[in-house]
Formats: C-alpha cells, sequence, structure tokens
C-alpha cells in the first residue's frame, strides 16, 4: 500500500499516502457493490419491459429499463473515477518516495574525511515535481509542512469532488424521473404536482452541480498555488550543510561532525 516506505524511514507523511490510497479502494469496491446491484436491477427490468404486453405497461417498463441503465452507467462512472484517485495515490506516493525525494551524495576528499550534500533543484525542477506530485517540490526543498499541506487539501479536495459527482449524477436521476411523470401527468392537478417535483428536483440537481464545480476548482486552485510556489523557492546552490570526518583508533574510532549555516 501507498505510505509504507515513507513510515518505514520514519516519514510522518506516509499516513498521508496511507489514507488516501485505502479509502479510495474501499469506495471503489464500494461502488463496485452498487454497480453489480444496479446491473442486477437492469436485468431484472429487461425482463419486465419484455414481457410487457399493454402499451401502458410496455411504456412504464421501458421508462423503468432506462433509469435502470442510466444508474449502472452512473455507478459505473464513479466507480472507475475512484479507481483512477487510487491508482494515483499509488503511483504518486511510489513517484515521491523513489524518484522526487532528494537523496544525500556522500563524497571522501581525503583519508578520514567525509562530506555528504543534499541535491537542489533547478525552479522548473520544483515547479516539476510539484506539478507531478503536490507538494514533492516543497518536500524536497525540506518544506514538509507545505509539502503536506499541499498534497493532504489537494486530495482532500479532489475526493470531495468525487463525493460531490456522485451525488449530482443521484440528483440527475432523479431530475430524470420527475421529467417523465411530467411528461406522463393529463390532468391538471397531476400537471401542477408534477411540475412542482420537477422544478424542485432541477433546483437540487443545479445546486449539486455548483457544489461540485466549486470543489473542483478549489482542487485545482490549490494545485496551481502549489506549482506557483515551488517555482518561486529559492533554489541557490548550498554549500554542503554537514561534514563528518573518521578517525580509526586501536580501541574504536573518533566520529567529528560539523556543519555550517550560510
Amino acid at each position: 500500500p501507498p505510505g509504507l516506505v515513507h513510515l518505514q524511514r520514519g516519514e510522518k507523511r506516509g499516513w498521508i499516502h496511507l489514507a488516501a490510497g485505502t479509502a479510495s479502494a474501499a469506495l471503489a469496491l464500494m461502488q463496485q457493490s452498487a454497480l453489480t446491484e444496479a446491473a442486477d436491477e437492469r436485468e431484472a427490468a429487461a425482463v419486465a419491459y419484455g414481457r410487457a404486453v399493454s402499451e401502458e405497461g410496455i411504456v412504464s417498463a421501458r421508462q423503468a429499463l432506462l433509469a435502470a441503465t442510466r444508474k449502472e452507467d452512473n455507478h459505473r462512472e464513479v466507480r472507475n473515477l475512484w479507481l483512477g484517485y487510487c491508482a494515483l495515490a499509488w503511483v504518486g506516493a511510489g513517484a515521491e518516495a523513489l524518484l522526487l525525494t532528494p537523496q544525500p551524495a556522500i563524497t571522501s576528499a581525503a583519508p578520514g574525511l567525509y562530506t555528504a550534500t543534499f541535491p537542489r533543484a533547478s525552479r522548473a525542477g520544483l515547479a516539476l515535481r510539484s506539478a507531478l506530485v503536490p507538494g514533492a517540490g516543497q518536500r524536497y526543498m525540506g518544506r514538509g509542512g507545505w509539502g503536506s499541506f499541499f498534497f493532504s487539501v489537494t486530495g482532500a479536495l479532489a475526493a470531495g469532488a468525487l463525493v460531490a459527482h456522485d451525488d449530482y449524477l443521484d440528483a440527475r436521476r432523479d431530475q430524470a424521473v420527475a421529467q417523465s411523470r411530467f411528461d406522463e401527468a393529463e390532468a391538471e392537478d397531476e400537471l401542477a404536482d408534477a411540475r412542482r417535483d420537477l422544478e424542485a428536483a432541477a433546483d437540487d440537481a443545479d445546486e449539486k452541480n455548483v457544489i461540485r464545480w466549486a470543489l473542483v476548482g478549489g482542487a485545482a486552485g490549490v494545485y496551481l498555488w502549489n506549482v506557483l510556489d515551488a517555482f518561486g523557492q529559492d533554489c541557490e546552490p548550498m554549500v554542503p550543510g554537514v561534514v563528518f570526518s573518521l578517525i580509526p583508533a586501536p580501541d574504536g574510532a573518533s566520529l567529528c561532525v560539523s556543519w555550517r549555516i550560510p
């Protein structure tokens, strides 16, 4: 699972990766279960439509079949979105741990003298890292708090957008049912009631659509902020941060560590 490599290194941000991967996988499984139930409903509706005889029964069975098919398609779409989210969480965690996290380089200038240096990246390189995995550019430069902030907020808003999208699809199905009732209404009372139901369903769908796009816009805004913030970091080369010497001795060894802050 994502995040285990980070946790083995003692990096607490691994819990964020682990939560994102496991939660999205669980939600994908839930959507798969709902998809299976929707497929059963569609098959039952198809059988009922094939057995319908009267004109009224055929119209009703056709509408039920269309509604069941639409529900199945919606659950399949949301399941695929959660699977994509899960895959991105897995790949992003691996790339961030193996490719985007700076690894110190240790060189020996003289016997017993070792220098540890940490690689620095250009502005474009940092922006590219944050574009691939939100917060990776900040973390590469040692700003772990901001890196975790950008990763968790972007992921949370994206997950919220998927939940809102699922709610929007439910509202659209309710609106389609209300529309069919309105189209079938003949009496004046039935027509008035169907019109009110249709207007309420349309308003609910519009409201959930606004919420959905607000979350999508928020995720995109934080993601863009993350890239720009990484690009604006100071990337001037630094002197080697840590120098240590190891001097062998008959009964062991002496280790001397020094550092300099520019």
